[in-house]
C-alpha cells in the first residue's frame, strides 16, 4: 500500500493553496521531475551490483542482477496533475520488486524465503537531503 498524506483545510485556505499551486505548477512540476530523476538514479545504482551472496567479501545488501529486468523496470512517472511523482519498479516486475524490498516467501509453492533487501527505501534515505534541496530550489525560483 502506498504512503499517503491527507489534509483537511478551511475553504479559504483551500482557495489560497489552489491559487498558489496554479501559479507555481511549472515549478512544482520541474521540482518533482528532478526529485524523480535523483531517486531513479539511486535505486538503479543499488540494483547494479553483484547482490547478496554467501561470500561476505563479494556480497551486497541489495538485490543483484541476473537478467536486469528489475533494474530496467525502475522509472519515475509524473502524474498528469503535475503534483505527484511515482518512483520505483513498475509493470510485471512489481511483485518481484516487492519481495526483494520487503522479504517474504516466494518461488514455486511459496517454499523459498527471501530476506528483505530494501533498495527503494535506502535510496530515499541516502538521497533525501539532495531531493529536498532540489525541490526547494525549484520552488524558490517560482516565488
Amino acid at each position: 500500500m502506498p504512503a499517503e498524506l491527507s489534509m483537511k483545510m478551511k475553504p479559504k485556505q483551500s482557495q489560497i493553496l489552489f491559487r498558489l499551486t496554479t501559479k507555481m505548477k511549472p515549478n512544482i512540476r520541474q521540482a518533482l521531475v528532478k526529485a524523480g530523476a535523483i531517486l531513479e538514479g539511486q535505486i538503479k545504482e543499488h540494483l547494479s551490483g553483484p547482490g547478496f551472496t554467501r561470500n561476505p567479501n563479494r556480497s551486497s545488501p541489495y538485490p543483484g542482477i541476473l537478467s536486469g529486468t528489475l533494474r530496467s523496470s525502475v522509472h519515475f512517472k509524473l502524474e498528469s496533475n503535475g503534483l505527484t511523482v511515482h518512483v520505483g519498479p513498475g509493470g510485471a516486475a512489481r511483485k518481484y520488486a516487492a519481495i526483494h524490498e520487503f522479504g517474504g516467501m516466494a518461488g514455486r509453492g511459496h517454499s523459498t524465503y527471501i530476506p528483505a533487501r530494501p533498495y527503494v527505501f535506502t535510496a530515499w534515505k541516502k538521497k533525501q537531503r539532495e531531493v529536498m534541496s532540489a525541490i526547494q530550489k525549484e520552488l524558490m525560483r517560482g516565488i
